[in-house]
């Protein structure tokens, strides 16, 4: 994927950072299993405020909000992963019509 979209920059910076993601119970052994597995973000598992897709925030505060407690001992789950972001837009309002890059 990192090839890929350094290709899609064409010899321009592929925008990678290391940022924070946080998952339920159910997503927890499927990302560490699989990563991020976009046929999972499709229209049968909701949408997030800015569309279908996996959301990470470089404050891990932010991510912490969306995070469940485990019922057992009450732990939360976060990810800190390196994401290749390739070409940033700024959206300026709410949009759950958007996809993710592919």
């Amino acid at each position: 994927m990192k090839q890929l979209i350094a290709k899609q920059c064409k010899g321009q910076n592929p925008n990678e950072r290391e940022l924070f993601h946080e998952t339920k119970g159910e997503a927890i052994d499927g990302i560490l299993n699989d990563g991020f597995d976009d046929r999972y973000w499709g229209p049968n598992f909701g949408k997030g405020k800015w569309g279908h897709g996996a959301y990470f925030t470089d404050n891990p505060s932010v991510s912490h909000r969306y995070t469940e407690a485990n019922p057992l001992d009450q732990t939360h789950i976060i990810y800190y992963n390196k994401v290749v972001l390739g070409k940033e837009s700024i959206l300026n309002e709410l949009n759950n019509e958007l996809i993710s890059a592919r």
